[in-house]
């Protein structure tokens, strides 16, 4: 086991940032303010606080569609212990993507959708969701008035 391992480390509303730490459970519990829960992908790990949303720590990020809450450090895995944060990490911005909408303005770091505008915009989830739900209301709408329409000439040639 390494006495000293490489991390990214990335705190609520900052950038992340590379630092060497010491590889013991207590430095780890104390970055991340809590008992700790990892969360293995190939060779990484995700270390984070095991109940970060439960004592209302803030969003942090989302990694590889997991939502984080609270600081995360990013290590890699040799066997069952913990190692240098793997080289063939894509870039911190790539890793830890956000994005602004262009329809509200808001920060956000989930998965984008498309906006039905154009069918080629990212947009923010919560204004695909309200895109979405816009055209359905507007389609039970239409169809409420083809019905009535329909119901009129019916009731017309009777």
């Amino acid at each position: 086991m390494q006495s000293h391992i490489k991390v990214i480390i990335k705190e609520p509303g900052k950038s992340p940032y590379y630092d060497t730490i010491p590889n013991e459970l207590r430095i780890l519990q104390q970055y991340v303010d809590g008992n700790i829960e990892t969360v293995t992908r190939g060779d990484t790990v995700i270390i984070c606080d095991d109940a970060g949303r439960l004592k209302g720590k803030p969003m942090n990020c989302s990694i590889a569609g997991i939502a984080f809450c609270g600081t995360v450090i990013i290590a890699g895995v040799d066997g069952d212990d913990f190692a240098d944060a793997p080289d063939t990490l894509p870039s911190l911005d790539e890793l830890f993507q956000v994005r602004a909408c262009p329809r509200c303005n808001a920060w956000y770091d989930a998965e984008p959708a498309i906006s039905r505008e154009d069918n080629k915009t990212e947009i923010c989830p919560d204004c695909g969701t309200y895109e979405a739900l816009k055209a359905h209301a507007e389609f039970v709408a239409f169809s409420e008035k083809r019905k009535k329409a329909h119901d009129r000439r019916v009731k017309a040639n009777d």
